[in-house]
């Protein structure tokens, strides 16, 4: 029996009166984050000195006598966002993140709580005032609370919890997957999973109302209802992405093999192909690997990647021979030294299944060509010698 992180999220539904109460804890929660982070860079910039946790949170008690609408906010929700500043800027001087950036007020809001928090039945007690009807599978206790609101006005919670579960019995094997635009995964067993091509059935609404959109007046309210026309759109389409990515993730994750080998692709450098931009970026590759990474690991198994130079596509699996040339429209080849004739994706995901093997087994490189990407970055000293280029808020005061 083994332990899995499991993320629970549930949709809210509150009324108008909780909706104000519960964008105040939005705003104070990013308040106290910009103002923290404006201050921390002002003192280090101009003393040189770097205000640790405490520092931070003996300036959030001075805020809140200071501006009395933070009072209304509970405190565990502040001192949260300076939880939150201080991990950003842990994470910085580990050389994981980048510097610290303002929290802008028409993103993605939302805002932490870690304790305080409960569910009854169908509603759940946020604070002791306010407690908000939802709709989902939720835990009665958990971590960490977030309670966010999306661009097309909707009302999310989500936690993680710690559960219990026994690893399912897996075939002692390998299976190899190959991520591409023609189909969207093909498996090494000769399985080929559809390419929804999401969001070209909306095109033509999405160009319209953000057409629409651009013909408003900034700050005037159709200009807010076309924003929220255009955000319900892109949310649909992300719906229905996230959804068959999550039924391709299952079906190749039931197969029960011990280890998955993927191919660890360099999207960022392939969608400088303006050609090709939109249909690698609508595929989502990388969401889909994540899932088949934890649901993976979920049965006990694990997930291995191949890396990205190694020629999966132009090697013969059978007698191993590497193309010199093989051209994008070239869906089926044939091997000039077996006379094996080969489609293109099954070959390359037998390669890879190939590889992966060879990785599960010798645990280190195999052989120059195969090798496993992993990018080591110990924790960086704050004492070290390092330049750190800290952004100067050209702008009067904190970006609130």
């Amino acid at each position: 029996m083994g332990q899995i992180l499991k993320g629970y999220k549930a949709k809210l539904y509150p009324t108008k009166a909780q909706e104000q109460a519960l964008l105040q804890y939005i705003g104070g929660s990013r308040f106290i984050y910009n103002y923290l982070l404006d201050l921390k860079t002002t003192v280090y910039r101009d003393a040189g000195k770097n205000m640790n946790f405490q520092a931070l949170s003996k300036e959030v008690k001075w805020l809140r006598r200071e501006f009395s609408w933070l009072a209304d906010v509970p405190t565990d929700i502040l001192n949260q966002s300076v939880r939150n500043l201080d991990a950003a800027f842990s994470n910085f001087f580990r050389n994981t993140a980048a510097y610290p950036v303002f929290k802008r007020k028409h993103s993605k809001q939302r805002f932490r709580k870690q304790r305080g928090w409960r569910t009854e039945g169908s509603r759940i007690f946020i604070s002791e005032t306010i407690d908000v009807r939802f709709r989902g599978d939720f835990p009665v206790r958990g971590k960490i609370l977030t309670v966010s609101k999306e661009a097309n006005g909707s009302w999310w919670i989500s936690t993680d919890l710690e559960e219990n579960r026994d690893p399912s019995e897996l075939k002692d094997d390998c299976l190899g997957v190959d991520l591409g635009l023609m189909h969207l995964a093909i498996t090494s067993d000769g399985d080929k999973y559809e390419n929804l091509r999401v969001g070209s059935g909306l095109d033509k609404r999405i160009k319209a109302a953000s057409q629409a959109l651009s013909r408003t007046r900034k700050g005037s309210k159709r200009r807010a209802k076309a924003k929220l026309r255009l955000a319900r759109l892109h949310k649909k389409v992300a719906n229905v992405r996230k959804n068959h990515l999550h039924h391709v993730s299952k079906a190749i994750v039931g197969k029960n093999h011990a280890t998955i080998a993927v191919e660890d692709l360099g999207v960022c450098g392939m969608v400088k192909n303006r050609k090709l931009a939109k249909s690698i970026t609508n595929a989502s590759w990388g969401e889909l690997v994540r899932q088949l990474t934890y649901k993976q690991a979920w049965k006990g198994g694990r997930t291995v990647k191949i890396d990205r130079f190694y020629p999966s596509s132009k090697t013969c699996h059978d007698c191993h021979y590497v193309a010199q040339k093989m051209p994008l429209e070239l869906r089926e080849w044939e091997c000039p030294k077996c006379l094996m004739k080969h489609d293109r994706d099954v070959n390359a995901a037998k390669v890879i299944k190939a590889a992966g093997e060879r990785l599960c087994v010798e645990g280190t490189e195999g052989t120059r060509k195969i090798r496993l990407v992993r990018k080591i970055t110990g924790p960086m000293k704050r004492g070290s010698d390092r330049k750190i280029k800290i952004p100067i808020n050209k702008a009067n005061g904190p970006r609130l």
